[in-house]
């Protein structure tokens, strides 16, 4: 594990939301990546994000991999937090027949996310909820 990742998951321990916030151009990364992804910058510092994120498109996930099997099905999200950067995470309380969920999304029902740290398997993992 990098340092940058082993800082973020000890953020995450202490309830915080941090990405890496390009000196050089303001771009925040969530999660932190040591270069700028728009203007190669290497000059970064820690800033705390809010958490509030746009859904920008939402997947059903039945067969996932062995580490969220015991999830499935659950459903995905694929968002734009606040501060730029997409991430992309589980939707924690979305629930129902696959049709009338994705017309509740192209309803604009689920627009507004809110990020949340969960607890799982041992470590903090964050994950969005739709507010």
């Amino acid at each position: 594990m990098t340092a940058i990742t082993k800082q973020w998951y000890d953020y995450l321990e202490e309830g915080r939301l941090m990405g890496l916030k390009c000196k050089k151009c303001g771009a925040v990364h969530f999660p932190p990546f040591p270069i700028c992804r728009e203007c190669s910058g290497t000059d970064m510092e820690w800033v705390e994000i809010s958490g509030e994120g746009h859904l920008d498109e939402i997947a059903l996930v039945t067969a996932p991999d062995q580490w969220f099997e015991q999830y499935a099905p659950y459903y995905y999200a694929y968002a734009h937090v606040a501060e730029g950067s997409v991430f992309e995470s589980m939707l924690v309380n979305v629930e129902g027949d696959p049709a009338d969920v994705y017309e509740q999304f192209l309803a604009g029902k689920l627009d507004h996310l809110k990020l949340e740290i969960q607890k799982r398997d041992g470590y903090s993992y964050p994950v969005y909820r739709c507010v």
